[in-house]
């Protein structure tokens, strides 16, 4: 069968005509040989822009509907959310328009929660109060430590700080392991020991120390124990009162101590070799000893091998660490003369020495003040245990030549001392 011939020239007129035809026609129009342009991506561009305004009608209509079709509830209830978003204060009344008209709805304790945070004054206390009942019935434990913490603040703003105290210590029950509840915690140890409770805040503070609590808040705490079982003890030490043929030296090998150390301890003496019949003499603690935890930074004082309170520390750096072990004091010093001519001696001197020195067994190791509050945060020494000089001072009214040190390289275990804290 021979072949068709193929006209060329038809062929190109053809496509020609093709490509000069309205695009807009159909496909039979220029026949099912040649099918229609594809848009390419500029056409699809330009349909989409096209119709954006189209959309954004469609969506404007869309909230216009949603607004009017919303609750006269959810209206008022979000219009609070702004309010405490923004802390708008002057705008609080609108918290309170909330709860007055929907007492029932699910969002009236997070409204109250809004108001006293934002309010701090006796209604609102009465306010979240309220709540707190509701919250202690079905709320999760995060929700009722969030109120006790906004009871807590709304209690100290309107000035009764044993109901601050109170909630406060609820963040206790719930067993949370968070900084909002060490806060809390630490919060009702602080206002207790300014009421005078010196039970209470004890007994707060040293549960922060069983909660994750970061160095600044144990620091805080540390100073907070200090502040109240040292300064109790150092305004009424154990003391002694002198009978008839009774000397220092008789007294001080009665008590275990060190003439020395009981002469230091009773420094309004105006002449050591005649004391007084009927005198009360301070005798210096015995039993003490100290512990120095490096990962803890910490120096704990004890008695009878129990922890009184502790002591923020500094300690030696990696490549300078502290020596561990058992040790002991074997000089005291706190004359000024002495500690600049000692500065030369320490290891890593000159160093400042602060207010004070223990010497330890470890030849040109001890304990020293000096330190700054920054040092105690993330400083480092380059061996010795260095204190703030407050600090040192309080504990040169019980270390003397003799008392065990101990350096751990392990946070030990502690075991307070009972309340209340009586060394004598």
């Amino acid at each position: 069968m021979p072949r068709r011939r193929v006209d060329h020239r038809s062929f190109e007129r053809a496509s020609s005509a093709y490509r000069r035809a309205d695009w807009n026609r159909s496909a039979s129009t220029h026949g099912a040989r040649y099918p229609l342009r594809q848009p390419t991506r500029k056409r699809v561009v330009r349909r989409l822009v096209r119709s954006l305004p189209i959309v954004a009608i469609l969506l404007f209509a869309w909230k216009i509907g949603a607004t009017f079709l919303q609750s006269r509830e959810q209206r008022m209830w979000f219009a609070c959310e702004k309010v405490f978003e923004e802390r708008q204060v002057d705008r609080i009344e609108a918290i309170e328009e909330f709860r007055a008209s929907y007492p029932e709805s699910a969002h009236a304790t997070d409204a109250a929660y809004y108001y006293a945070a934002l309010g701090h004054d006796a209604k609102g206390c009465a306010i979240v109060d309220e709540a707190w009942q509701v919250t202690l019935a079905r709320g999760t434990p995060e929700r009722k430590l969030e109120a006790a913490m906004s009871l807590g603040e709304c209690a100290t703003k309107a000035g009764d700080v044993g109901a601050a105290v109170e909630y406060y210590g609820q963040a206790l029950e719930l067993n949370l392991p968070t900084p909002q509840t060490v806060e809390a915690v630490y919060r009702a140890g602080t206002l207790s020991e300014q009421q005078g409770d010196v039970t209470n805040a004890i007994a707060y503070y040293r549960a922060v120390w069983d909660l994750p609590a970061t160095r600044k808040q144990r620091i805080d705490v540390a100073r907070g124990l200090t502040r109240i079982q040292l300064g109790a003890l150092s305004a009424n030490p154990p003391r002694h009162v002198v009978r008839r043929n009774e000397t220092l030296w008789s007294i001080a090998n009665q008590a275990g101590v060190p003439v020395r150390e009981l002469l230091r301890a009773n420094l309004n003496l105006a002449d050591p070799n005649v004391v007084p019949v009927g005198a009360a003499l301070n005798i210096p603690i015995r039993d003490i000893s100290l512990v120095v935890s490096i990962p803890d930074r910490m120096l704990y004082l004890l008695h009878e091998n129990a922890v009184v309170c502790p002591f923020p520390v500094v300690v030696g750096a990696d490549d300078t660490p502290t020596p561990q072990g058992d040790l002991s004091v074997v000089s005291k010093e706190f004359a000024r003369a002495r500690l600049i001519g000692m500065a030369d001696s320490v290891i890593g001197g000159p160093a400042e020495l602060g207010v004070g020195w223990f010497g330890l067994s470890r030849v040109g190791y001890g304990i020293h003040g000096g330190s700054t509050e920054e040092e105690l945060l993330e400083g480092s020494t380059h061996g010795a245990v260095q204190l703030v000089d407050s600090a040192i001072e309080s504990l040169g009214d019980f270390v003397t030549p003799g008392t065990p040190v101990a350096i751990v390289a392990e946070a030990p275990e502690i075991e307070w001392k009972a309340l209340p804290v009586d060394l004598r």
